[in-house]
């Protein structure tokens, strides 16, 4: 099941999927730049930009774009990293 919320302060989206893998594995393709491009891109949009410091309070950014270029300059997306136990 997915899930997604606004901050009361309207200042963050935060998404929440269940994906039937390990933990560990899920992990790493977060922090693997070409696995991460890779889950990041699909027939409708290309992740063009990833990166990661996964460790806690780094930093993560990714761009993203639609194939179709309708709707440049594309998302953006930023925040602390935060890994779950």
């Amino acid at each position: 099941m997915a899930s997604t919320t606004i901050t009361p302060d309207r200042d963050a989206v935060v998404s929440e999927i269940e994906i039937t893998a390990p933990p560990e594995r899920v992990f790493q393709a977060l922090i693997t730049r070409e696995q991460a491009m890779q889950w990041g891109t699909n027939d409708a949009f290309e992740m063009t930009h990833w990166e990661m410091d996964a460790r806690p309070g780094g930093k993560w950014r990714f761009v993203s774009r639609e194939r179709s270029g309708k709707n440049p300059p594309g998302l953006t997306g930023y925040g602390p990293s935060r890994r779950n136990s």
